[in-house]
């Protein structure tokens, strides 16, 4: 008799069960697991939506306390790039600290300011080149320099707030205006558009790990089977522990979904697995049972 998903999903909680579907093909045992990262997936994806969805909240607070001061401080009223050349109303050089203070924003097409090199991180806009200076996680000091010379007309200047525009990019060919509305709309839709990535990434990735623990753990499997002579074949070992996944991984899904931090959840999930397959191979046993009160021999 063949058993539905969701019992299969409760009952693998039962070790008993494997013996119902020890012999069943190992294509019937690789769709229920399937089905369950399919589930998987989903709940934590959704999780990861609702999760972005309240920071997009956040920053959109953020944004309409604080972004308007930040334009007023941070961008000068106009720069403008014509024939690879770069001007700007601002009084120079412009220089505004960033990151409590480790980066350092500045333009200067005086020849004041030519490099950063008195700077640890920094954007530097000269009257022909672009240079972002940055420090790696490893130490190392990264420089990128990018020239002007192929830009034949660009125009960067605050919006107008009376109509609720931060900022404003025009160039021949196009204008682009950013708003708050905008902003607004990307903020309220973005948890949305990110769900379906996120479930098709999650997917993938638990298919591939629970493949590689599947056979990375068939050697509990093999011993356990030797030890206790149940005269199971690879095929039934292998079906065992799909469903022996269940358990371990269900608890390690609720944790997530609920914020549960367990320390060395890691090595608990090895043990429950591990656990769970031993008792899998044992109750699935297709040894022959020793009578307890075994008949005398006829004289």
């Amino acid at each position: 008799m063949k058993t539905g998903f969701w019992k299969s999903l409760g009952q693998s909680f039962n070790p008993k069960f494997y013996k119902e579907i020890v012999n069943q093909s190992f294509g019937r045992s690789f769709k229920y697991l399937i089905l369950f990262l399919l589930l998987v997936s989903l709940l934590i994806g959704w999780k990861f939506s609702l999760t972005l969805k309240k920071g997009m909240g956040e920053a959109e607070q953020w944004i309409n306390e604080n972004l308007p001061g930040k334009i007023q401080e941070y961008l000068p009223e106009q720069i403008e790039i014509k024939n690879g050349q770069l001007s700007t109303t601002a009084k120079q050089p412009f220089m505004r600290s960033f990151a409590e203070g480790e980066g350092v924003f500045i333009i200067d097409t005086t020849g004041k300011v030519s490099s950063l090199d008195d700077y640890e991180n920094g954007f530097l806009l000269t009257k022909t080149k672009m240079i972002l200076k940055n420090i790696k996680p490893d130490g190392t000091v990264e420089i990128k320099e990018r020239d002007f010379a192929d830009i034949d007309s660009l125009t960067i200047r605050r919006g107008d707030e009376a109509r609720g525009e931060i900022i404003e990019f025009i160039s021949p060919q196009k204008s682009f205006v950013l708003t708050y509305d905008l902003l607004d709309r990307w903020a309220r839709n973005i948890w949305r558009i990110a769900f379906l990535p996120a479930f098709v990434f999650l997917f993938i990735y638990f298919l591939i790990a629970k493949l590689i623990q599947l056979f990375l753990f068939i050697p509990v499997s093999l011993i356990t089977n030797r030890v206790v002579n149940a005269k199971l074949e690879y095929k039934n070992l292998l079906n065992i522990g799909v469903y022996a996944l269940t358990p371990p991984t269900f608890l390690a899904t609720l944790f997530l979904l609920f914020n549960v931090a367990i320390p060395e959840f890691g090595l608990i999930y090895i043990l429950i697995y591990s656990a769970f397959l031993v008792l899998g191979v044992i109750n699935a046993s297709r040894r022959t049972p020793t009578p307890l009160n075994p008949p005398k021999a006829e004289r």
